[in-house]
This record gives C-alpha cells, sequence and structure tokens, in this order.
C-alpha cells in the first residue's frame, strides 16, 4: 500500500481494487500513522498473494481461518507471554533481594463479529490489537530497582459492511529500527581523527508494515463449505510456499559413492607344449 491507499500489485484499473475514500466515510481513513482501514480488494485475495509473494520485501506471516455463526464472535490470537517483574524485596540479611513476576501477553488479537444481511453482505464488526516490546525502565530504587519492559499497544476498532468473499485491508503498523556499528582494527580504529582509516562505521535502519487482510465467506451450505475448505488449503499452499521462498534452501542430501567392481584381468590361455 502506496502513500496514496492505492493496493500496490494490482492496477487500479482492476474493478475488484476498491480506494478506501470511495467506500467509507472520511473519518474512517486516519491521517496519521496508526492502524488504519485502507480498503477493499475483490475475490482476487489468492492472485494478489501470489503476485506480491515474489517480492523479496513481502512476506506471508501467516493465514488462519476460523468459522463462526452468524451474530457471534470470533477471535484469532497470536504472540507470545512474557515475563514482567512486579516488585523486588529484601530479606535485609545481606540477601540478594527477591523479584515477583507476572506474565503479560504481547500478541496479535483480532476479533470479529459478522451480521449476515438479506443482500448477501455482511457487516463487520473489527477489534484488532496488536502489541509490541518497548524500551526497559527502572523502577525503584537502591537494591529494590529493577526494570520492566514497556508493552506498547495499538488498536483499531471499526464496523464495515462488505460483499461476500470481499477482503477488507487493515494496515498501518508501521515498525523502524535503526542500529549503528562499528569495525575495524582494534584500538586503532576508535583513535579521534584517524580511525576512520583503521575501520567502518554504518548505520542501519529498516522499516516494516503489518497488513492484515480479512476475507469473509458466508457458508449456507455443504457446497458452499466444501468451496471454503479448499480455499482455506489454497491459503495454506500460500504460507508455506512464502516461507519457503524466504528462507534458505535446505543442503543437498549426501550422495553414497558405491565401491565399483574391479574389472578382470585379461590372460592370454597358450597351449601347453609337450616334448
Amino acid at each position: 500500500v502506496d502513500d496514496d491507499n492505492n493496493i500496490i500489485g494490482l492496477p487500479l484499473v482492476n474493478p475488484d481494487v476498491t480506494k478506501p475514500e470511495t467506500i467509507f466515510a472520511p473519518g474512517l481513513i486516519p491521517g496519521g500513522p496508526g492502524l488504519g482501514l485502507y480498503g477493499l480488494i475483490g475475490n482476487n485475495l489468492n492472485v494478489y498473494l501470489n503476485a506480491k509473494q515474489n517480492d523479496s520485501n513481502f512476506k506471508v506471516l501467516s493465514r488462519p481461518s476460523i468459522f463462526t455463526s452468524n451474530n457471534q464472535k470470533g477471535s484469532i490470537i497470536s504472540g507470545t507471554r512474557i515475563a514482567v517483574p512486579t516488585n523486588s524485596y529484601s530479606n535485609g540479611t545481606g540477601s540478594n533481594p527477591s523479584t515477583n513476576y507476572e506474565y503479560e501477553d504481547v500478541a496479535l488479537k483480532l476479533e470479529v463479529i459478522p451480521l449476515v444481511n438479506s443482500n448477501n453482505e455482511i457487516t463487520l464488526q473489527i477489534y484488532l490489537t496488536s502489541d509490541d516490546i518497548g524500551n526497559n525502565r527502572t523502577v525503584g530504587t537502591g537494591t529494590q530497582s529493577y526494570e520492566i519492559p514497556d508493552i506498547l499497544n495499538r488498536e483499531l476498532i471499526t464496523t464495515v459492511t462488505v460483499p461476500d468473499r470481499q477482503t477488507v485491508v487493515l494496515g498501518g503498523l508501521i515498525t523502524e529500527n535503526a542500529k549503528d556499528s562499528r569495525s575495524g582494527i582494534p584500538i586503532l580504529h576508535r583513535i579521534p581523527g584517524i580511525g576512520p582509516l583503521f575501520g567502518t562505521k554504518s548505520n542501519d535502519k529498516s522499516k516494516s508494515e503489518l497488513i492484515v487482510f480479512i476475507q469473509p465467506s458466508i457458508v449456507r451450505n455443504e457446497q458452499t463449505l466444501a468451496d471454503a475448505q479448499m480455499d482455506t488449503n489454497n491459503r495454506y499452499t500460500i504460507s508455506t510456499d512464502a516461507r519457503a521462498f524466504t528462507e534458505p534452501p535446505p543442503p543437498a542430501p549426501a550422495v553414497e559413492e558405491v565401491p565399483k567392481a574391479a574389472k578382470p584381468t585379461k590372460r592370454s590361455l597358450r597351449p601347453a607344449h609337450r616334448r
């Protein structure tokens, strides 16, 4: 998705790709950073992902699927739990202080409540939260001080109505990382003035954005259920292929060399002379 909220990878003339400002109220399109509602892709989600998975800057992280009843909440949670210190205390005898911990969830959580109407449309109540671990900060003083990590939280709450098998695009979760590194001859590359002659300094910056695609499908009978299951299998194949694309290929299996049988030597047979 570019700065103009266009979906990159599919031509704008495609009738199945809709820019967000044409389908949503202006208040639903955020102007600043953070999670936001980008727009819609038609029923070409697999085509879009197939086209993008060959891009080294694009990686499919997960393709989960859930089934839920009409007007019932469905949830997907993916993440981890980290230990966060809550307090530190000492018994006063000079021993090391003890620290109590609690576990906090750091995860991507998606909750959706679908409501199907008579026009074959689905109203989605979407609640998306994304957590991340920030910098550590020191709490307390002296022997009772301890460090706790900041947990960064971003959330999006919105409601949108889409036709059956249309795809909602949520994005705007941008992460930037900066890393400074220095290498060179020990001691010499740190001398002011002449240090750059004996070493190098690099500044590495990376920027990534998490985009979430939601494609609701109405399951009315066994045939539509079979179609939905087939689509789920196709999604798993795309996810597997995308991971294989970004991972190094496995080493080739070792081939054992089979010893060759020795060739028989040729002997000339001469008749024995009799006296």
